[in-house]
Order: C-alpha cells, then structure tokens, then sequence
C-alpha cells in the first residue's frame, strides 16, 4: 500500500499511506499535523516549487483543478488495503461522529475509517469540499474521516502530475 500513494512530508521523506491510516484509525495527535504539511508539498509537485514558496494563490488553483472524478484514485487507494469502493447511492457512514473526533479517543478500524472518507470524498467532491475535509481533518477537535478524505482529495489530484 505504499508508492504512488506514499505522503510527500516536508523534509523530503515520504510517509506510506498504510502508516498514516493506521496512525489516524489509533487518533494520533500527529495527524492533523501531517495533512497540513501534505498540503503544500503536493501542490509545490505540482507547480514545479518548492514547498516553502506554495502560496494561498497556488492552493486555489490547485483546489479549483481537482480531476473530474476522484473514484480511479479512490479505487487503487482502497484495493491496497484489500476494500471495495462504497457505492455513494448505497453505502451508509461505519463510524459515528464521536467515535472518530480528536486524539483522546479509542482506536476506530482501519477499514471502517478508508470506506467512511472514501464515502465522504465520493457525497460531494467539489472544491468546497476539499477546503472543508482540510478544516475539519485539521482543527483542534479533528475528525479521522475528514483528515483521512483530504489525503484522498490531495492524492487525486496528485494523479494528475
């Protein structure tokens, strides 16, 4: 489950994304922490920067050229893991709210939480929504879904470098 899904990080060495998935499934406090620096190194990809020169300005246009359909990406991303694709007509969240908000809680399953971003990504994908999986993937009181959904936003729109 690592390589083209593998989470750019600042200092140049890339986190695997089953890492980062068990790490949010636990509710490490690491995690919101780590999809805020995610951020500008793949817009900086991108863009051909450096992650230190990402401005405001690049995250718009990065966010206003998300890809069409986020479903090839979500698909590789969930098969690594052996999971299917929730079918956003059918499939009902797994997690409670509660259950998957902030670091001081029990650990969730890592199944569960890749079919509920997954769903969350899939409900409605649209670059408010990317703006709106980072906010609540990295506030004080974050939610593993949210944070785990704006890795997903950022590794569609990695697929089309």
């Amino acid at each position: 489950m690592s390589g083209a899904f593998d989470i750019p990080q600042l200092d140049g060495t890339p986190m695997r994304w089953d890492y980062f998935m068990l790490e949010a499934a636990r509710g490490s406090m690491r995690v919101p922490d780590w999809v805020l620096l995610a951020l500008p190194c793949v817009v900086a990809e991108r863009f051909g920067i450096t992650p230190d020169a990402v401005t405001d300005d690049d995250v718009k246009r990065f966010a206003a050229a998300l890809p069409e359909d986020p479903r090839p990406t979500l698909r590789a991303m969930l098969r690594g893991a052996e999971l299917a694709l929730p079918d956003p007509a059918t499939a009902a969240l797994q997690l409670h709210a509660d259950a998957v908000r902030g670091h001081r809680r029990a650990p969730v399953g890592f199944p569960d939480l890749a079919h509920d971003a997954a769903l969350l990504v899939q409900r409605d994908y649209s670059e408010a929504s990317f703006y709106a999986a980072f906010d609540a993937g990295t506030r004080e009181d974050w939610d593993a879904r949210y944070a785990v959904a704006a890795i997903m936003y950022l590794m569609a729109a990695r697929s089309l470098t």
